[in-house]
């Protein structure tokens, strides 16, 4: 492995390992339509932390890369950052942007949508496969198709509520459906 490789795995490593927090999530940044970088807002949400432990999970491939403090220190975020997303999960392993019991949850609620649901099930998947048994993968498989919107397949509706639902929630979006 190159030197500068090297020091990028463990710089980014120390940075993610102080961001994380206690109870396994990471924050997201929003900036305002000012684009005044010094009115940011941080906000808890599941996409974040389903993205991060995606890219762990990458790397945990490559563990004879690491050191060993820094093996330990990936187990360590890793495994903060599956409990945290188990925790966020719905009944039918359905995931919401906001994660629960944030103030966002309750004051600009949505309702749980695919690409939130599908990025933290591919986490989860690729950071332990067990995790998701036959029951699971069945019920998670009667929510994709529940999603349908014209035919077998898709396209697949964003937001998971009743097909009945106000017009706003029935929207199909191309990054969710990619």
């Amino acid at each position: 492995m190159s030197k500068l490789r090297a020091i990028i795995i463990k710089k980014t490593l120390a940075h993610i390992k102080k961001e994380q927090l206690p109870d396994g999530s990471f924050l997201s940044t929003s900036i305002p339509v000012s684009k005044n970088i010094s009115h940011d807002i941080r906000y808890k949400t599941t996409f974040f932390t389903s993205n991060i432990l995606l890219c762990l999970n990458a790397l945990s491939k490559n563990i004879g890369l690491l050191s060993i403090a820094e093996k330990k220190d990936l187990k360590t975020i890793r495994s903060k950052a599956i409990e945290f997303l188990l925790k966020q999960k719905g009944d039918d392993w359905s995931f919401n942007y906001w994660a629960k019991g944030t103030r966002e949850q309750s004051s600009m609620p949505y309702p749980n949508d695919l690409d939130d649901t599908f990025a933290a099930l591919s986490s989860i998947i690729l950071y332990d496969p067990d995790l998701i048994n036959g029951q699971a993968l069945a019920g998670i498989v009667q929510l994709l198709i529940s999603q349908e919107t014209h035919k077998e397949g898709g396209p697949f509706k964003t937001w998971i509520n009743p097909n009945n639902s106000a017009i706003t929630w029935q929207n199909v979006d191309i990054a969710v459906n990619s």
